[in-house]
Formats: C-alpha cells, sequence, structure tokens
C-alpha cells in the first residue's frame, strides 16, 4: 500500500495496465465542491468494503489521510484483476466529494460522493475508461478498520510487583489511532494504592496489516509513588474484546 501525504498525491506504480505514460497510475484532480463546508467528522485511517458498477464488482480496500478537509489515499480495486486506486477528495461537513483513478493500462477515472460516518461511508460514483467506454451505477459500500473506532474496548489483569505491593488489577481503556500504527491508551486504579495512575508504552507496533490481532504485548509503566516505591515496570498482554 502506498502512503500519501495530505500535501499531495503520488502516483502508484501498483496494479495493471497500460495508458498510463510512465507506467504509474495518474494522480487525479481534487473535485469542486459547491459551498464547502468544515469537516464534521475524522475519516483518516484504513477503509474495506465492495464497490460495483456497470463493468463490474469488487473489493476495495482504501487507506486515507486527513489535513482538515483535503483527504487523498491509495489503495486496490479488485475486481477481474488488482489494480492500484488514488484518492483525491474534499470532505464537505459529513460528505466526501471524491476524484479517483485506477489502473495503468486503460486508466479509469471517477467521480462521486460518499455519505461518511466514523465507520461507515457509502456513495454512488461514475465515470469513464480511457480505452473507451462509460462507467455507470456505481455503488461504494466501506467500513472503518481503525480500532479505536470499530472495536476500541480492550480489557486484562495485570499483576503489579513493587517493592512494596504484588496485587492484579482489572485493566480497561481504549486503543487511539496514531500516524498508522495503533496505540493503547489506558488507566486503571491500583487497589493496595488510591489515586496512583497507570500509563502503558507500547512494544510492538500494530498496523493495518495486523488489524485482526487480538493480543497486544506492552510495557506498563507506574508513575511514582511512595505507596509502591521506586519507579517501576512491569509486563501487560492486553486482549480485545
Amino acid at each position: 500500500m502506498l502512503h500519501l501525504s495530505a500535501a499531495g498525491l503520488l502516483a502508484c506504480s501498483c496494479g495493471s495496465g497500460s495508458g498510463s505514460a510512465n507506467g504509474m497510475t495518474p494522480a487525479p484532480s481534487f473535485p469542486v465542491v459547491p459551498s464547502p463546508q468544515p469537516p464534521a467528522i475524522d475519516v483518516q485511517g484504513p477503509w474495506a468494503g465492495t464497490d460495483s458498477d456497470s463493468v463490474g464488482s469488487g473489493t476495495l480496500i482504501l487507506n486515507l489521510f486527513q489535513d482538515g478537509g483535503v483527504v487523498t489515499g491509495s489503495g486496490t480495486l479488485t475486481e477481474d484483476e488488482q489494480r492500484g486506486i488514488l484518492l483525491a477528495g474534499t470532505l464537505s461537513g459529513s460528505t466526501l466529494y471524491f476524484n479517483v483513478t485506477y489502473g495503468v493500462n486503460c486508466v479509469r477515472t471517477v467521480s462521486g460522493t460518499l455519505a461518511a460516518s466514523n465507520t461507515t461511508m457509502n456513495g454512488t460514483f461514475s465515470g469513464n475508461n480511457q480505452c473507451g467506454g462509460t462507467i455507470g451505477n456505481g455503488q461504494i459500500s466501506l467500513s472503518t478498520q481503525r480500532p479505536d473506532q470499530a472495536a476500541n474496548a480492550i480489557t486484562a489483569a495485570v499483576t503489579i510487583q513493587t517493592n512494596n505491593l504484588h496485587e492484579t488489577d482489572a485493566l480497561s481503556g481504549s486503543i487511539l489511532w496514531g500516524e498508522g500504527h495503533f496505540v493503547p491508551d489506558f488507566k486503571f486504579s491500583i487497589s493496595g494504592c488510591p489515586g496512583v495512575t497507570v500509563s502503558a508504552t507500547v512494544t510492538q507496533n500494530i498496523n493495518a496489516a495486523s488489524l485482526t490481532s487480538t493480543q497486544m504485548n506492552g510495557q506498563i509503566m507506574l508513575s511514582n509513588n511512595s505507596c509502591l516505591g521506586p519507579f517501576v515496570t512491569d509486563d501487560f498482554v492486553l486482549n480485545k474484546q
């Protein structure tokens, strides 16, 4: 998957095709949005779903980056074969206006809109094929693959062992999205030390290729407290609900 910055699009060499002189999927232009509004939601992150149109149907995987109302992205569209896809969009309120190019041989160019929420996007599109013919009746349905949106609950028990304390406490929190990695952020109280704050540092990065992971390993870092003695760390395991 090719990562793009919000500042601009890069050409994609993934997928098959001819028609592009340099053998890469050309970057789409940004859409013209009537009466643009400030973005109302956050669509950044990985998305997966289906598409169908007058030519065929298949699966769509996108990784989106958002800077204010500017949305860029890349991914793959698999119909009769897998093709690289590039997206340039504008998020106005909760509507994502987009232009997309995909393939290299016979580059396809489509435009459309998606009604977006934090967890789903659904909409329509139409366009044309560089080698001739139109693409109509396009339908897209996507679901977020971000853990903090799709399944943010985590639960675990951690054994804390310090100079003055040895006990097991319940652990709960949420998984935050941060620059392509998933970082658990949580706090819990220690029954033997009221008011102690516990923070976590992840030693294993969970990225888009590991979205189905049900377990994360890391290290607990406890704040200094006279009840606990010196500053301590301890290993933990988080199991996603």
